[in-house]
């Protein structure tokens, strides 16, 4: 696989990210129906950028550190997840219940949260109802690398990679597939997810063999136009309400493909990314666990209006921003600290999955 020429950081990625949590921000406040769809591009951001640290060990010939990956995923994602739901605990129980009494609360609701199993548990209490997502991720952060193991057992070279993504989407199919066969609804189902990253995952095998750049420029084009029609026909069609099937089981899968594509036309084109949404990617994770906390009580009364989402917007990143300083980086700096002294061992690669 030709692999030393292309570089780690893709700007694309950056742009994709921000626009993915600007999306959830404005269908969290009313303002975009079909915003909750970030999530979906958020899953194929997940399995370009996890699944390059393995493929780059794989390409090199090395052994890739379970220890040291999940290391530094722990340092990123635990401390933002577990400081959010202390203080949202506390505010929920103390100020919100009292103009929305509806919303029941119990500790026995916390076990699920703390080690990741509410996506399939579920949740009334509306502060962790988005909550799903970053179990399903945590997940994923799971068992790619058991299922690249697996596969590597009888694949030595870069093609396990292909072999586990296909798994995957075989996998996310047909688990829907019985999932709707059966009666149940298990949108929030990390299973039901599998192919979403799964896309993700061929395309950075796509990027790490250079295909992309190799491309002519009406390739490029054609498959940006084929990913808006993809994109656009799955929500058209989701939207008439006429196809319950296609809306279980299909319509989230095609969105995220519809989303690849678009990701690796502007990855061969050599696109940018936006300042505007290099700031909102930068703090996409806290944005994304703290905005719905400021979401309903504007809502609530002030109104869906302009000023009041701009103050939301402006407060759920103001919150980003300040957690993310104060509490994300510091404990990322301390673990490049202790990688230094020599103490921590992480990889290059997997310092930069961030």
């Amino acid at each position: 696989m030709n692999s030393s020429t292309v570089p780690f950081r893709v700007p694309v990625m950056d742009a994709l990210r921000g626009a993915a949590i600007v999306s959830v921000l404005f269908y969290h406040f009313g303002w975009f129906p079909y915003g909750h769809l970030g999530v979906d591009l958020f899953f194929v951001i997940s399995g370009f950028l996890v699944s390059r640290v393995f493929i780059d060990a794989i390409c090199a010939g090395t052994k890739f550190s379970l220890r040291e990956f999940f290391l530094r995923r722990a340092s990123k994602i635990l401390p933002s997840y577990y400081f959010f739901l202390l203080v949202g605990t506390v505010v929920g129980l103390k100020y919100f219940a009292q103009f929305d009494p509806i919303q029941p609360f119990s500790w026995s609701q916390w076990p699920s949260q703390i080690f990741f199993y509410s996506n399939y548990r579920g949740t009334e209490f509306w502060i962790y109802a988005h909550l799903w997502s970053v179990c399903v991720e945590e997940h994923f952060y799971c068992l790619l690398p058991v299922a690249l193991l697996i596969v590597r057992s009888e694949i030595r070279d870069s093609r396990v990679v292909l072999v586990t993504a296909v798994w995957f989407i075989l996998a996310g199919w047909s688990l829907r597939e019985l999932s709707f066969l059966i009666g149940f609804e298990g949108s929030a189902a990390t299973h039901n997810h599998l192919d979403t990253f799964a896309y993700g995952i061929i395309l950075s095998y796509c990027y790490r063999a250079d295909y992309f750049t190799a491309m002519k420029a009406m390739p490029r084009w054609g498959l940006f136009v084929l990913g808006l029609l993809v994109v656009g026909l799955s929500v058209i069609l989701d939207a008439s309400g006429r196809y319950p099937h296609f809306s279980l089981v299909c319509f989230h899968s095609l969105a995220a493909l519809g989303f690849t594509l678009l990701a690796a036309s502007l990855i061969g084109m050599g696109a940018g990314c936006p300042r505007v949404l290099s700031f909102f990617a930068v703090y996409s994770y806290n944005l994304y666990l703290w905005h719905p906390m400021l979401a309903k009580p504007i809502q609530r009364f002030w109104g869906t209006g302009f000023v009041p989402g701009l103050a939301y917007v402006s407060l759920s990143t103001g919150v980003a921003v300040v957690v993310t300083r104060l509490l994300e980086r510091p404990c990322l700096e301390w673990m490049r600290r202790k990688r230094k002294a020599g103490l921590l061992k992480i990889s290059l690669a997997a310092d930069r999955v961030t």
